[in-house]
């Protein structure tokens, strides 16, 4: 049995029966991809009550590695193991990734040879200066509790599109399709496998949407009961968070919808600031937004937050984000309250 993240309702729990034949051929490209070897101290960052952790776990016994954990770990910690306990794999989640990236490191970790990162959306950004620090070291991979491992973007995937999320994994069948069903370029992806838990020849739904090129490079643009529908469109939050995030004193966003007259919905925006930018004004990102989106895309309401609700696994809590009341300059809306973790 294993838990789904809860990142959209209470965890649930998933029933397992894997049959290893079938599953041979995923578990080698999963292997070969990072290219993880025999008895390589790995450091996990992710509890091993989900399936990525108990994943990691299952591989390191099988490959005799060892396995360093922690029960309440740091970026700090983090850093001390990568450079104190010749850590050659890390595996963690995009929250982690960039926690580690804004946190100084006390030594070089020089024995670090192969990142996986998962469970989570792993923006083109974040993925860009990971590449830069650590060099050609990261992976990602998508999967999940209910559909199993889907695909895998190796460092050579993600320095040519750092949004992708790979190729599907050997043994497993993508397709995206429409709500009726229908084949489509855009729409929810579906996945047929050997841990797929859907009716035999009908497919999982996985709940995401994306994009599938003929060459079988997956690209993932938000989850299906996150769309919002603005003067007519749908429009996924992701995409939009990835164009503020562009602006250099965003830390992180998430957009959420509110009624508008003119477009049904329009979009407010809650942004956490670097350190150091708490100057920045809601004009002044109104201003910054002008060339960056088109105007119904724009936010009606924008609300500073000290922090974004996440669960144990760094994922953003939608269903717990509100804002309420307007913006004072440089300060927070009122009643605006998204607290940290979940689940």
């Amino acid at each position: 049995m294993l838990l789904s993240s809860g990142s959209t309702g209470p965890p649930k729990a998933v029933r397992r029966e894997v049959s290893p034949a079938p599953l041979l051929p995923t578990l080698t490209a999963l292997l070969n991809g990072p290219e993880l070897r025999a008895r390589a101290p790995t450091l996990l960052t992710i509890p091993l009550f989900h399936g990525h952790g108990l994943m990691t776990l299952g591989l390191c016994l099988a490959m005799g590695a060892p396995l360093h954990l922690f029960a309440r770990g740091t970026p700090e910690l983090y850093w001390q193991a990568l450079t104190e306990r010749d850590i050659e794999v890390l595996v963690l989640v995009p929250t982690v990734l960039y926690r580690l990236l804004e946190t100084p490191s006390p030594g070089r970790a020089g024995r670090l040879r192969t990142i996986v990162c998962g469970s989570a959306p792993l923006g083109a950004g974040l993925a860009t200066r990971a590449l830069s620090r650590f060099g050609p070291l990261l992976s990602n991979l998508y999967g999940g509790s209910e559909f199993g491992l889907v695909s895998l973007a190796t460092p050579g995937h993600l320095l040519a599109a750092p949004d992708s999320v790979g190729s599907v994994l050997p043994g497993v069948r993508v397709s995206v399709r429409r709500a009726d069903g229908t084949p489509a370029p855009f729409g929810e992806v579906v996945v047929r496998g050997s841990m797929a838990t859907g009716r035999p020849g009908s497919g999982q739904g996985t709940g995401d949407l994306g994009r599938l090129t003929p060459s079988g490079r997956l690209t993932l643009a938000g989850r299906l009961d996150d769309l919002l529908i603005i003067g007519g469109e749908n429009v996924s939050p992701e995409a939009v968070e990835a164009r503020i995030a562009e602006l250099g004193y965003v830390r992180e966003c998430a957009v959420v919808g509110v009624p508008s007259e003119e477009y049904g919905q329009a979009l407010a925006v809650l942004i956490v600031l670097h350190g150091g930018q708490g100057g920045v004004t809601r004009e002044r990102v109104e201003l910054d937004l002008r060339s960056r989106l088109p105007r119904m895309l724009r936010p009606a309401r924008v609300t500073f937050v000290e922090e974004l609700p996440r669960n144990a696994l760094g994922k953003l809590v939608r269903r717990r984000l509100t804002v309420d009341g307007d913006v004072e300059e440089g300060g927070r809306a009122a009643g605006a309250g998204p607290a940290a973790g979940d689940g």
